[in-house]
């Protein structure tokens, strides 16, 4: 019998190909009209002549000529990332051109008048800007349905660090040679093991501080290599600001090993947060239940705003910086598999029964989708259904199942179970189902989830409930025209009272409702290990 391997699903790894979901059709707004930019035309690169062994300038070896277009390019984008005011500058005057105002709003065709006015004045070619619905949807940082001037700002420049490290132009990233000794740590203990590598418990020598030191095999393909690595450092030291997001202390290499030092966070992971905060004595309520999302919230909140997207929420990746259970601090960790927002995605990756229904559909990760990773998680700590490889516990969606492809369709059409919530405050139950909507439309951002009811503690609507909105969020169409996406059939919401059944092709289960919201009784499945996919 087939055993799933749930771990997380490096990008561009094999999968088992995942079966076809239509999309929720696209809602597009009137579009508004907007100023065209007196657009400079660029010639298109010409194949360049190879230098050849013996020829002059030759270097005894085969090479390819640099466009001198492109240079000039990489030359005039490098100037401007290194002059912060000179590009908020020159990026404010293409937001006047395109709504007349730098305090001004745009749809998504102001979207693409922006990126012609952008390659005008910086000849950033306007395919750097990506498949511009994802775009415009992935930049709306605060969900309302329009780009802002600070969301178009960091648009621009986003597309700008992702264009000019596409270019190869840049020059290699200098990562110092030396073992974790000579750096300055003292290896104490290995914390945990996996396929990636190691993750130990260090102490800096000169001061006595405890770190973590992660290290990563050369050798081992799941592992990555150099530049994935320096892609997560340099997310980190993006999302630095925040308390709630693990920082890059220290990275360097040795012949055998590529390593990262990182703050550590030595309360444990939300895997086994409340059996640790019970044996301290304390009391799991709302109140601390509220406190930890919130955390988790406006750390995913500060990701997003700097255009970073996590892409691998999971309990494991949520920790507490230290054991005071009854005033805990929450940290976001590893961003292993964290994305810029203008980053375009070769096929799903990331954690199966975390992973949202479009990105398994579309291949591509959105805001929205950590938003469905962290309501999964939510809902898990909730009902006691997290995943435990040594007891063979299984998810909200995953239990049951006997393939990817059963977690796939189950992710997609089952119904989390209510019924064993152990918080009856009707407001929670509304904004988890917001959080786990399959429509990505319906599906708020981490902003709008903080002022709902269960965080404001404003009136809660009364039980059984569904997430309310207004209508969904609509994005204007662009001049050039788009296929429609293929319309899905609506879906049906059952009244959280009902048995939920499992999804067709997998294990029927079925959730007895206990008194006292004790946990439901677990049904034995097999082993879900814990691996990376080989790219």
């Amino acid at each position: 019998m087939y055993r799933p391997q749930l771990g997380s699903v490096r990008q561009g790894a094999p999968v088992a190909r995942p079966a076809v979901y239509a999309q929720a059709p696209a809602v597009y707004a009137q579009p508004q009209q907007y100023a065209q930019p007196q657009a400079v035309q660029y010639a298109q690169p010409q194949p360049q002549p190879m230098m050849m062994m013996g020829q002059p300038g030759g270097f005894g070896m085969v090479q390819q000529r640099v466009d001198p277009g492109l240079q000039q390019i990489h030359a005039r984008i490098t100037q401007l990332l290194q002059n912060p005011q000179d590009l908020k500058t020159v990026i404010n005057d293409c937001i006047v051109a395109v709504v007349g105002s730098p305090t001004g709003e745009m749809d998504l065709r102001g979207l693409q008048a922006l990126c012609m006015q952008v390659q005008a004045r910086t000849g950033l070619p306007p395919q750097a800007f990506g498949n511009l619905p994802d775009t415009y949807m992935r930049f709306d940082f605060n969900g309302n349905g329009m780009l802002g001037a600070n969301e178009a700002y960091k648009c621009v420049k986003t597309c700008m660090l992702d264009f000019r490290k596409s270019t190869g132009l840049d020059p290699p990233t200098k990562v110092p040679t030396m073992s974790p000794t000579q750096a300055g740590y003292q290896v104490i203990k290995v914390l945990a093991a996996g396929g990636q590598g190691e993750a130990s418990l260090c102490r800096v020598i000169a001061t006595g501080e405890e770190l973590v030191l992660k290290s990563y095999n050369r050798g081992n393909e799941n592992a990555g290599g150099l530049d994935e690595l320096l892609d997560e450092a340099e997310h980190m030291k993006t999302v630095a600001g925040s308390p709630y997001v693990a920082h890059c202390l220290d990275i360097f290499q040795d012949p055998n090993f590529f390593y990262m030092v990182s703050g550590a966070n030595m309360g444990g992971d939300w895997c086994k947060i409340k059996t640790k905060a019970a044996s301290k004595g304390v009391q799991i309520t709302e109140d601390w239940y509220r406190d930890i999302f919130t955390q988790a919230l406006e750390g995913l909140k500060f990701m997003h705003s700097q255009a970073i997207m996590h892409c691998d929420l999971k309990e494991p990746n949520l920790m507490l910086a230290n054991d005071d259970y009854a005033n805990p601090q929450v940290v976001i960790i590893d961003l292993g598999l964290s994305q810029a927002m203008s980053t375009a995605s070769e096929g799903p990756c990331g954690t199966p029964g975390y992973i949202p229904p479009e990105t398994w559909s579309g291949g591509k990760w959105f805001p929205r989708g950590d938003m469905f990773s962290f309501g999964v998680v939510c809902i898990q700590l909730l009902t006691d259904k997290i995943p435990d490889e040594k007891t063979n516990a299984a998810g909200i969606f995953s239990e049951g199942c006997q393939s990817m492809d059963d977690v796939i369709q189950v992710t997609s059409t089952r119904e989390p179970p209510w019924q064993l919530l152990q918080i009856r405050n009707p407001a929670c139950q509304q904004f988890l189902a917001a959080c786990v909507a399959k429509d990505i439309q319906r599906r708020p951002r981490a902003p709008q989830v903080l002022e709902m009811p269960f965080f404001t503690r404003a009136a809660a609507p009364v039980m059984p409930v569904m997430p309310q909105f207004a209508q969904p969020v609509t994005y204007a169409a662009p001049p050039v025209q788009y296929a429609a996406a293929p319309r899905a059939a609506p879906v049906t919401y059952a009244a959280p009272q009902v048995q939920y059944a499992a999804a067709p092709r997998a294990a029927p289960v079925t959730y007895a409702a206990p008194p006292a919201y004790a946990a439901a009784p677990r049904a034995a499945r097999p082993s879900m290990g814990s691996v990376r996919m080989v790219r």
